[in-house]
């Protein structure tokens, strides 16, 4: 959870997702909030978690259209791994 002045800005969350593996989910921040850094910001904060927590790869499923998110996922290292009918998956190993 990101608190920008008043409130929560944005949020997200890791979770297991097998074979020593986090999944990230549920990035988001509010509307209000956006073009501050605040996406970026939560998202490398999760890869620090899941790193301290021990994971070595971190995965998430986006949608295509979310130019955005996908923009800034590719440049955080992320890697595309699969597309189907308009989702995309994506992989990070530590390190990269």
């Amino acid at each position: 959870m990101l608190l920008g002045e008043t409130r929560v800005a944005g949020t997200a969350s890791l979770r297991p997702a097998g074979d020593g593996a986090a999944e990230l989910r549920r990035v988001y921040v509010r509307p209000s909030e956006r073009g501050r850094g605040y996406g970026r910001a939560l998202v490398v904060e999760a890869l620090a978690q899941a790193r301290r927590a021990g994971y070595a790869q971190v995965r998430l499923e986006t949608l295509e259209a979310m130019g955005e998110a996908v923009a800034l996922y590719e440049s955080l290292g992320f890697a595309l791994m699969e597309e189907e009918e308009g989702v995309r998956r994506y992989e990070k190993w530590d390190g990269e």
